[in-house]
């Protein structure tokens, strides 16, 4: 939950979290006004389950686009846009493909930064970031010549 150009912006948990508490809406509530500040913590299953549930979402709203609705982007509270996300991501992708030129090398990422690197290596506006698949633990290959990239595999799980 937060406000954006005036305007309260709720996602699909914001919606969880009001048909389960009440209090928990006015808190949420409080902190996108600033009134108070958000909980710090250091949970691995609570960051496990966000994760996950930031996934889920971001499924919804894919089905969303793909239906015509319209919709709002921002980056997430203290986090970083997709820009922000592929700027960080892009020179450590291209450092290790010049190291390694010509060689066959495995790079393991988070969903996001895949998707992001994906959608730079084929062309696709980052905005098209959610049309490709990164299951946990999935294969994804991409294959460099002096045309540019090549996507031979996405999303694979048979190996799992």
């Amino acid at each position: 939950m937060q406000f954006l150009e005036g305007r309260l912006i709720v996602s699909p948990s914001d919606l969880t979290g009001f048909l389960e508490c009440e209090h928990l809406t006015q808190q949420e509530l409080a902190a996108a006004r600033g009134e108070i500040a958000r909980p710090e913590r250091d949970d691995p299953m609570l960051d496990m389950l966000s994760r996950r549930g930031l996934e889920h979402e971001g499924k919804h709203l894919a089905g969303f686009k793909a239906k015509g609705l319209k919709t709002v982007e921002f980056p997430f509270p203290e986090g970083e846009s997709v820009p922000d996300l592929l700027a960080r991501a892009a020179p450590a992708f291209d450092a290790i493909v010049e190291a390694h030129a010509g060689e066959a090398v495995a790079i393991v990422a988070h969903g996001g930064p895949n998707r992001a690197l994906l959608c730079r290596a084929l062309g696709m506006p980052l905005s098209r970031l959610l049309a490709l698949g990164q299951d946990y633990g999935a294969l994804s290959v991409l294959e460099g010549s002096a045309e540019g990239w090549a996507l031979r595999r996405l999303n694979e799980t048979a190996m799992l």
